[in-house]
């Protein structure tokens, strides 16, 4: 058995965080959360969130909070969440839809705003980009409406404009996107196909990895 120990991220304040996980046969298990700080690079601090297994983290901001995914306090299903460093505290986001408890957060930025993916149906598995913000989940799909042919399916990064990057479907292909925040309120969406979210009152306009755009509701595709 081997003991192996990965970081994923650090902030501005040199603190990193990781996993740290026992590995036999090729066969990683024991997951658990840690950090480490650079003025103390020996100690390995060990973040217990929730019931304390199968735990990922993937990012951390300069307020000492990480993010990432572990299995939620009744043990059951695999649930987002957002670590406060200062208070010692773990706090679950939720999920998209009920039915299909799966949520994973990739990152956060400096305003504390979460982006990361959600499921939203099955039979086939499909999965939502969400942003959480102020207590809240909201579905990406949601806040862009139905009108724009995207299909977000994974946010993977936001930055401290609001800015959100990730893939997603457009004309029945995966493409890139970038989301930019724009102020109004989205059109009301009817199509019921759609995931179950909850809902925004901001309006993103869904931009290219190549072309940043300025009109609301432009869409140029990735090449």
């Amino acid at each position: 058995m081997t003991h192996h120990l990965t970081l994923r991220a650090i902030n501005d304040s040199n603190f990193a965080v990781g996993v740290s996980a026992q590995e036999s046969g090729g066969i990683f298990f024991d997951k658990k959360v840690v950090g480490v700080d650079l003025n103390d690079p020996n100690n390995v601090i060990e973040f217990p969130i929730f019931s304390n297994s199968s735990q990922e983290v993937w990012a951390i901001n300069s307020n000492n909070k990480f993010v990432g995914k572990a299995v939620d306090e009744s043990n059951s299903y695999q649930t987002a969440f957002v670590y406060d460093i200062a208070i010692s505290t773990a706090t679950d986001l939720g999920v998209l839809n009920q039915n299909f408890p799966f949520s994973e957060a990739f990152d956060i930025n400096d305003n504390d705003q979460i982006v990361g993916v959600s499921q939203t149906k099955s039979q086939p598995n499909i999965y939502s980009g969400f942003i959480y913000e102020n207590g809240t989940m909201k579905d990406l799909d949601k806040i862009i409406g139905c009108d724009t042919g995207w299909r977000i399916h994974e946010a993977r990064s936001i930055n401290d404009n609001g800015v959100i990057t990730g893939t997603g479907l457009l004309d029945g292909e995966v493409r890139s996107f970038m989301l930019k925040p724009l102020p109004g309120t989205a059109p009301v969406c009817e199509d019921t196909s759609l995931s179950t979210g909850s809902g925004s009152i901001s309006l993103y306009g869904l931009f290219s990895m190549l072309f940043i755009l300025t009109r609301r509701l432009k869409i140029e595709p990735t090449k």
